[in-house]
């Protein structure tokens, strides 16, 4: 039974809650008229009757245009004066004058104590397989003559 009193009391809360939101609500969307209706009588005093949303929005500027109406006349952008860049130009000039890197680097250095080492180590593998068929041809050869030399002796005996 005390299951059902909590579920009850639980209900209740929600339900309260949800009335009190709604409440809060409702007094916003009274705040908010209440709110506009003020802004747009000051506006309307203001601006002649214009609303606050027209008298939000910018108007077009015309930079590249020339406008025909007199109206649009006065949305024109002012010609802007061409800024002086040599300045600029002269500063950046001399930092590129500075001592260039090749200059500055020693090249005896850089080059490697063994000119053809990279030229080793990209044959290395081609060698070793060529020393192999080299040791096994001379090995080849070796025999040969062995079995000539033992042949010719069979042969003198």
């Amino acid at each position: 039974m005390n299951v059902d009193d909590d579920d009850d009391s639980s209900v209740g809360k929600a339900e309260e809650e949800a009335r009190k939101r709604r409440q809060k609500i409702i007094s916003g969307q009274m705040w908010s008229k209440e709110n506009s209706k003020q802004t747009s009588d000051e506006d309307a005093g203001k601006s002649g009757g214009e609303s606050s949303s027209k008298a939000a929005l910018p108007g077009p500027k015309f930079r590249s245009y020339i406008p025909h109406d007199e109206r649009l006349a006065a949305n024109k952008a002012e010609v802007g004066k061409p800024v002086q860049v040599e300045e600029l130009i002269k500063d950046q000039l001399e930092a590129g004058k500075m001592e260039s890197v090749a200059h500055s680097i020693d090249l005896e250095n850089l080059a490697p104590k063994k000119i053809d080492w990279d030229l080793k180590r990209n044959i290395s593998k081609k060698l070793n397989k060529l020393e192999r068929r080299t040791k096994r041809a001379m090995a080849e050869i070796i025999r040969e003559r062995i079995r000539k030399q033992s042949g010719d002796q069979v042969e003198i005996n």
